[in-house]
């Protein structure tokens, strides 16, 4: 369920 939600805060780690 939180799969979606990992995702977006590892790309959004990546883009930092």
């Amino acid at each position: 369920m939180n799969l979606i939600l990992m995702l977006v805060i590892l790309i959004s780690s990546l883009i930092s």
